[in-house]
């Protein structure tokens, strides 16, 4: 269920971006390059996450702004043929750890992983479909 949730909000964000290019701007200076590469960032950090909850380790909150911050700062050297690969990769790193997580792991710690898969998923793109949404149109 986790996992169509995703595919359906990735297909909504795809048709979104599909023809914009890399230099598109949100309103805070935020390019489509940096927001594809945040949101790759943080499904890697959601793996590991899962991982840890897969096994029993204690998962901790991640420092959001500081994440952000590192993440907007590298994705403005890299190559949109790179930004892109590594999203293709994280999402499909991503989806396997889902795939893999026992389904307790969902539900373990008030249902922390479930909360992991899904803002990092499906709740991620919608956030951030609406930024780009007005320059597809």
């Amino acid at each position: 269920m986790l996992l169509a949730l995703e595919r359906d909000a990735f297909a909504r964000w795809s048709a979104v971006i599909e023809d914009l290019r890399p230099e598109a701007r949100r309103d805070d200076g935020w390019t489509l390059r940096d927001v594809v590469a945040h949101l790759a960032a943080w499904q890697r950090m959601a793996v590991n996450r899962l991982e840890k909850l897969a096994i029993g380790e204690k998962v901790e909150p991640p420092d959001i702004d500081a994440l952000n911050a590192r993440v907007h700062a590298a994705a403005a050297g890299q190559s949109w043929a790179h930004v892109l690969a590594e999203a293709s990769a994280a999402r499909a790193a991503f989806r396997e750890a889902v795939e893999q997580l026992p389904h307790e792991a969902l539900a373990a710690h008030d249902g922390l992983g479930a909360f992991i898969v899904d803002a990092n998923g499906a709740a991620h793109y919608r956030e951030h479909q609406d930024d780009f949404a007005k320059h597809s149109r």
